[in-house]
C-alpha cells in the first residue's frame, strides 16, 4: 500500500488535552450468557487489538519507530487481551462466563489507554502531536494492511534514539499486569510452605531456587522439595538472612509480630512501596524490601480475608515462623553481606533523593539538574557503604568528608561539571532532610560540605588522588574522546597502547668482588669504598 502522507500537525496548544484523551470503549449494550453473547463479548477485544496495531504504525510512519523488541511488548500486551479469545475458539469457555469475559474486556480498554498516554507523553511535543494525528488518518485502511505494515521488520532500527522510554513503559505496563493478576489469587488459608510454592509461577520459582543456590532440578516437585528442605533448616536459614538488609531483617520481624502474616499496605507503608517489582524476576530482580524477601521464599504475596473482606496479604509460610524467629535472634546487622548494605544504600538514595529533588512542577530544577542531583546522591549512597562501611542513616562527618575528598577523585570519572555539582547537592539534601526529621546530623553534615566547597571541588581535579582507571579515562577525555562511546573508546585504546612505552629492558649485574676495584672511579677497593 501506499505510505499515508505526514499528516498535518495540529496546533501546539492542544496537545495537553489531546495526549490525555482516550480510546472510547465501545458501548456493548446487554450481553446474554450465551453462545452469541460471549461472541459479542470478545469483540471488545477485537476492537483494542486493532487500535493497537493503528498505534504502532502511526509511531513507525512519523519516524518514531520503537523497534521491534517494542513492538514485540506491544504485540505481547494483544496476546495477553486475546488469551480468552482462543479459548473460546477451542469451546473452552463457557457462555456463564460472559460477565467475567466483558469485566476483563473493559479492563483490558483501561490497561492498554494508559499504556498509550504513557508512550505519547514520553514523545517530544512534534512527534507525540504528529502520531496523534496520523492515527486518525489511519482509521479507514484495512485490518490486514495494519498487520502487514505493523509486522514488517525489514526497516527496523535497533540504535533508535528514542527506543529506551518506550522500552521502560512497556516494560513495566505488561509486567504490572502480568503480576497484579498473578497476585489476585488467594493464599491457601493454612499458609503452609508447599501449598504457597505449588501457586506461584516457574519463573518466580526458579529465580527463588538460584537466588538461594537451589541446584536446577529437572521435576518442579524436586525443586520445590529442595528448597522447602534449605528454608526450615536453622543454619541454611541464617545463611539466608545474612544476604538481607537491615530494613528487610527488619520488614520479617515486623510480619513476625503480627503474627506472620498481615495487609501488605500495612508493610509497603512501613518499608517501602512494591509497585515497580518486575515480573519475571530471572531477568529483573525485584528490588523493593517486600520484593527481596519473595525472592528468597521467605515471604508470599496473595489475596486473604481480613474482617469481611479480601486483601492483598503478606505472609510467612508457618513452618518457617519459629525457625526464623531464632535465626533472626542470631543475625548480627554488622556481618551482613556487602551487597545487601549497598542494596539497601542504593534504596535509601532514591528515597532520599525523590523528596530532595522533585519533579520540576513548583520546582526551579530543571529535569537534567534532578538527574545529575540523584546520580550523584546515589554514587556518594554508593561509595559510603563500600568504602566508608556506612549505610545513609549512619553517615559521620569524618567519613562523608573522606568520602567526598578522597573516595570520589579516586573512582568517579566526569568532567568538572559534575564534580562542581557535588557539594551543592550535598548541601541541599542534607539542609532538606534536617528539615523533614529523617537525618539528625544532616544540618551538621551540610555545615561541613559547606565549609570545604572548594576543597572537595580541587580534590576532584587533583591528579595524585586519582585511581589507575580513572586516570585512563580523564587522560581519553583530555583528547576529546567520549568515554561513553565504544567506537572512540576503542580507537583510543588502540592508540593508547601504541604509544605505550615499551618496558625498560632487565638490567644485567655483574657481581663485584670486594677486593675489586670500585665501579665508581675512585681508585679504591670495593670494600673500602661503595661495597
Amino acid at each position: 500500500m501506499d505510505q499515508p502522507d505526514q499528516p498535518l500537525l495540529f496546533p501546539a496548544d492542544e496537545l495537553p488535552e489531546r495526549r490525555d484523551e482516550t480510546w472510547e470503549l465501545p458501548d456493548t449494550g446487554p450481553v446474554p450468557p450465551t453462545r452469541e453473547g460471549l461472541k459479542k463479548a470478545f469483540g471488545l477485544q477485537a476492537a483494542l487489538s486493532t487500535k493497537c496495531l493503528r498505534f504502532i504504525v502511526a509511531l513507525r510512519e512519523v519516524g518514531v519507530d520503537p523497534s521491534l523488541t517494542v513492538r514485540q511488548r506491544f504485540l505481547n500486551e494483544i496476546t495477553l487481551l486475546s488469551y480468552n479469545f482462543q479459548l473460546f475458539l477451542t469451546g473452552a469457555v463457557d457462555p456463564e462466563e460472559t460477565d467475567e469475559v466483558v469485566a476483563e474486556g473493559r479492563r483490558a480498554w483501561g490497561r492498554v489507554n494508559e499504556l498509550r498516554k504513557d508512550l505519547l507523553a514520553s514523545l517530544p511535543s512534534g512527534p507525540a502531536r504528529a502520531v496523534i494525528e496520523l492515527e486518525a488518518e489511519l482509521a479507514d485502511i484495512p485490518l490486514d494492511e495494519l498487520e502487514e505494515l505493523a509486522g514488517d521488520d525489514e526497516d527496523v532500527d535497533f540504535e533508535f534514539d528514542d527506543v529506551s522510554p518506550i522500552d521502560q513503559i512497556l516494560d513495566h505496563c505488561l509486567e504490572k499486569a502480568l503480576r497484579e493478576t498473578q497476585e489476585e489469587r488467594s493464599l491457601p488459608l493454612s499458609l503452609r510452605f508447599r501449598g504457597l510454592l505449588s501457586a506461584l509461577p516457574v519463573e518466580w520459582l526458579d529465580a527463588i531456587c538460584e537466588t538461594v543456590d537451589i541446584e536446577p532440578y529437572r521435576l518442579r516437585k524436586d525443586r520445590e522439595r529442595a528448597l522447602g528442605a534449605l528454608l526450615t533448616d536453622l543454619e541454611e536459614l541464617e545463611n539466608v538472612l545474612y544476604q538481607l538488609a537491615p530494613e528487610e531483617l527488619d520488614a520479617l520481624r515486623f510480619l513476625l509480630g503480627r503474627d506472620g502474616a498481615c495487609k501488605a499496605m500495612l508493610v509497603t507503608r512501613r518499608f517501602g512501596d512494591d509497585a515497580d517489582d518486575a515480573h519475571f524476576w530471572s531477568e529483573r530482580p525485584p528490588v523493593s524490601v517486600l520484593g527481596q524477601l519473595r525472592l528468597r521464599g521467605l515471604v508470599f504475596i496473595g489475596r486473604m480475608v481480613h474482617g469481611k473482606q479480601k486483601h492483598r496479604t503478606a505472609a510467612i509460610p508457618v513452618e518457617l515462623r519459629q525457625p526464623m524467629t531464632t535465626a533472626l535472634d542470631n543475625v548480627d546487622d554488622a556481618g551482613l553481606d556487602p551487597d545487601a548494605l549497598l542494596r539497601s544504600a542504593r534504596r535509601t538514595a532514591a528515597s532520599w533523593s525523590e523528596g530532595a529533588f522533585p519533579i520540576p512542577d513548583g520546582s526551579e530544577l530543571l529535569d537534567e539538574d534532578r538527574d545529575l542531583a540523584e546520580d550523584i546522591v546515589l554514587t556518594v549512597a554508593e561509595l559510603m557503604a563500600t568504602y566508608q562501611g556506612e549505610l545513609p542513616h549512619e553517615w559521620s562527618a569524618s567519613a562523608l568528608m573522606e568520602c567526598l575528598t578522597e573516595d570520589v577523585p579516586r573512582k568517579i570519572s566526569a568532567d568538572n561539571e559534575y564534580f562542581d555539582a557535588i557539594p551543592d547537592t550535598m548541601i541541599a539534601l542534607l539542609e532538606h532532610l534536617a528539615d523533614t526529621g529523617e537525618l539528625e546530623q544532616g544540618r551538621k553534615l551540610a555545615k561541613l560540605v559547606a565549609s570545604e566547597v572548594d576543597g572537595i571541588r580541587r580534590a576532584a581535579r587533583d591528579p595524585e588522588r586519582w585511581g589507575m582507571a580513572k586516570n585512563f579515562v580523564m587522560a581519553a577525555q583530555t583528547e576529546g574522546v567520549d568515554p561513553t562511546d565504544p567506537r572512540q573508546m576503542g580507537g583510543f585504546i588502540e592508540r593508547w597502547n601504541q604509544c605505550a612505552a615499551p618496558p625498560p629492558e632487565p638490567r644485567r649485574t655483574t657481581k663485584i668482588g670486594r677486593n675489586q676495584p670500585c665501579p665508581c672511579g675512585s681508585g679504591k677497593k670495593y670494600k673500602r669504598c661503595c661495597g
